[in-house]
């Protein structure tokens, strides 16, 4: 396989990964905003990561400030949707991916659940 070929691929998976970052990072964005225990909690999850060498300088600089600064809902989102690829890179480091991990969780139990009593209800009736 030529080198230009994995590359080619590589950065079409990447890029797909970040759309989907990006996605799952709005979605969260309003509950961020919100909740202060959530924000408090992604803020000491990020000084472990920062401590234990998991995040560089520059992503602990970003998530810091959005983190702890009192910005309006919509300016939040706008440094959090940034498309710049420092922020894609910055995502993909992201100290609220376990509440991305969570939420994606809860959401496909609670998309499977109606199934599994849909199809229990078809055992029973027979």
């Amino acid at each position: 396989m030529n080198r230009k070929h994995q590359h080619k691929v590589r950065t079409r998976t990447l890029s797909y990964q970040d759309e989907q970052l990006l996605q799952r990072h709005l979605q969260l964005a309003p509950q961020l905003h919100a909740s202060h225990t959530l924000r408090r909690q992604c803020q000491e999850r990020l000084e472990l990561m920062h401590q234990a060498g998991l995040i560089k300088h520059g992503a602990y600089l970003f998530w810091d400030t959005l983190l702890s600064m009192p910005l309006s809902l919509e300016r939040f989102t706008e440094e959090i949707a940034n498309p710049s690829p420092q922020a894609y890179k910055y995502r993909r480091k992201s100290p609220c991916l376990w509440l991305i991990s969570l939420s994606t969780q809860q959401a496909s139990t609670s998309a499977h659940h109606p199934i599994e009593l849909a199809s229990t209800k078809k055992t029973v009736d027979k």
